[in-house]
């Protein structure tokens, strides 16, 4: 479907690509799919070609797990800080020259209810796509309407509370009351946000995106675009989603691996007493850098079957219907097997109809 998204938007490269299992074809003409939608987002210079996620695996793919793959291409990375090729301000908002990443995930979830894509939606990224996952979770609400994200190897920004293009332009949830657990007193300045559940695992020793938070050479240090630190930030997320442990936490001790036979303890911090059923959690991997996000706690792959499992614990708190209430499907969800679109030459027409196979 990329050339229902991509012409007309100020991208070098644009693809975005659907997988829909057998399993979550709607049950009758009109009736909606309740499988969930899940956004895979691409690191900084990676690839929305994931065909480990794309096809069905044995174990814990996503037709076994009745999922809805969504799998957007970033330009070179997702516009969520300062970058070379911007040609806008962060303070303008009506900036049409740079990439709007709420603003291109959120037709793309309009799409997907006007074909009859039901279910809630949750959103997968590491390092720059876990820095757009938070940004996409605090503008949650009816036009990013956001159940869930997993964030790896990411934090919220600190500073600025906005920065555009675009205007779902909040760079934090704005519920947030009370202290740090360090006695520093967040600020609460920010979009008046739903609530969403968050699950986080960064790297003590990340020398990319710091666990301590302050500046970051993914922002070439500019000093307008700090990091929060990695607990502030999940206690941000705790403390929005009115969590009874916003700033103690539960706290537990397990063994983080990864493929190369690194293995050292990993600390996971559990938010719990959250209102309307939210799950807040936060896995430290002690030592850990860059690559944290890729490891396995107790020999369970965060990738896979963590992802998976926290998915399946956010539906089953049952906290209602879908933000947004799809509207009468176009067009069934009827793919017999995966069918990728590829990219279609810039000056394809616009199409909102047609069906996830077109």
């Amino acid at each position: 479907v990329s050339y229902t998204f991509c012409p007309d938007r100020p991208r070098s490269g644009c693809e975005v690509k659907i997988d829909v299992p057998d399993s979550c074809e709607p049950p009758a003409a009109g009736t909606p799919s309740l499988c969930p939608v899940v956004f895979y987002l691409n690191g900084a210079g990676g690839s929305n070609r994931w065909t480990s996620r794309v096809r069905p695996r044995p174990d814990d793919g996503l037709h076994v797990q009745g999922l809805i793959g969504v799998y957007p291409l970033g330009d070179s990375g997702w516009n969520t800080g300062p970058r070379p090729t911007n040609r806008c301000a962060f303070t303008d908002y009506d900036c049409t020259s740079d990439p709007d990443e709420p603003g291109f995930v959120a037709d793309i979830i309009s799409y997907l209810r006007e074909q009859g894509a039901g279910g809630n939606v949750y959103v997968v990224g590491g390092s720059n796509g876990g820095a757009l996952a938070h940004r996409l979770a605090a503008n949650a609400g009816p036009e990013l309407p956001i159940k869930g994200i997993v964030a790896k190897v990411s934090q919220l920004l600190a500073t600025p509370y906005m920065s555009g293009p675009g205007q779902l332009n909040h760079n934090r949830p704005g519920n947030g009351i009370g202290p740090f657990s360090n006695g520093d007193l967040p600020v609460v300045t920010g979009r008046d946000s739903e609530k969403v559940s968050v699950l986080s695992v960064t790297g003590t020793h990340d020398k990319l995106i710091p666990y301590d938070g302050s500046k970051s050479s993914a922002f070439g240090y500019d000093d307008k675009f700090e990091l929060m630190s990695a607990l502030q930030s999940m206690e941000t997320w705790a403390l929005h989603n009115g969590c009874a442990r916003a700033t103690d936490p539960i706290e537990s001790s397990h063994i983080w691996s990864d493929a190369h036979g690194n293995a050292g303890i990993t600390k996971k911090y559990s938010y719990a007493g959250c209102e309307e059923g939210v799950i807040v959690e936060y896995y430290s991997v002690e030592e850990g850098g860059h690559g944290a996000g890729d490891v396995s706690i107790d020999g369970v792959s965060v990738d896979y079957a963590l992802v998976h499992d926290f998915i399946t614990r956010v539906e089953s708190q049952g906290m209602g219907d879908p933000t947004v209430t799809p509207t009468t499907p176009t067009a069934a969800l009827t793919l017999t097997a995966p069918t990728l679109a590829t990219t279609a030459p810039a000056t394809a027409a616009r199409s909102r109809t047609g069906g996830l196979r077109s």
